[in-house]
């Protein structure tokens, strides 16, 4: 029996490019993404493995959103508020938390 959504879940464009990239990664499940995806959205707050936790400011700021680890280095990057859930960013951490490259 399917549970019931609390929140809605809404993919920022960043995070739908970021996805494309990622499913290339050798650590990425599907499967996982979508149990991630479902928790985030009937779930208050994550369960433990997830390791949901808030940023706090870095070279982009951070501020006010929230981190969980899908596995060792893929991060999702999101933010909550009532009955919705924002999906930012999705990626390892070098990429999302590394210094810029100039091009």
């Amino acid at each position: 029996m399917a549970r019931k959504l609390a929140n809605d879940l809404e993919f920022s464009p960043r995070f739908k490019r970021d996805y494309g990239k990622v499913r290339k990664h050798p650590e990425f499940d599907r499967a996982d993404a979508e149990a991630l995806f479902e928790d985030l959205a009937s779930l208050p707050a994550l369960p433990a493995a997830y390791n949901e936790h808030p940023l706090e400011k870095r070279a982009v700021n951070w501020s006010g959103y929230l981190e969980c680890h899908l596995s060792g280095d893929i991060v999702v990057i999101y933010t909550r508020s009532p009955g919705l859930v924002r999906l930012h960013r999705i990626g390892g951490h070098a990429e999302l938390f590394g210094p810029k490259r100039r091009t």
